[in-house]
């Protein structure tokens, strides 16, 4: 598995800034990660970074969690968006395992995932409930 300080970096690379205090983080706890079928049955909306020249997959959902989450998966180099959508849903066909939630260092909850290539597929935990602003509040 992929460092987890790589996978943070990733994450927030991939357009998830999750900022939550650290009282926040103590009191909301995510019972589990979402599971990888249900991930994948919902699919991801395909986005272009400008920025890396590249496309990733992301979507905010509880999935089969009582906890809202951000996926995201990538990066994924196409020449064309529809090529993209295809790259990124072939990606996440590709992710497995069955990962916990795991706190970094006191700055989010982050559930990793297995692509079987070099890209990164993680979920971060979204906190309703915090009084910083929220991957939700980004993501729209």
């Amino acid at each position: 598995m992929l460092q987890l300080s790589k996978v943070i970096l990733s994450f927030l690379v991939l357009s998830f800034p999750l900022i939550t205090s650290a009282k926040d983080l103590q009191n909301n706890v995510p019972a589990k990660c979402p599971n990888v079928a249900v991930v994948q049955a919902e699919g991801l909306d395909v986005v272009y970074d400008e920025f890396f020249d590249r496309y990733y997959g992301k979507k905010v959902s509880k999935y089969d969690t009582n906890d809202d989450w951000g996926f995201g998966i990538g990066y994924f180099q196409a020449s064309s968006l529809d090529e993209a959508k295809q790259k990124v849903q072939d990606g996440l066909m590709m992710i497995s395992g069955n990962p916990e939630p795991a706190n970094y260092r006191g700055n989010g909850w982050f559930c990793v995932y297995e692509t079987g290539t070099d890209r990164i597929a993680v979920a971060g935990f979204v906190d309703k409930n915090s009084n910083q602003p929220s991957i939700l509040q980004l993501l729209k």
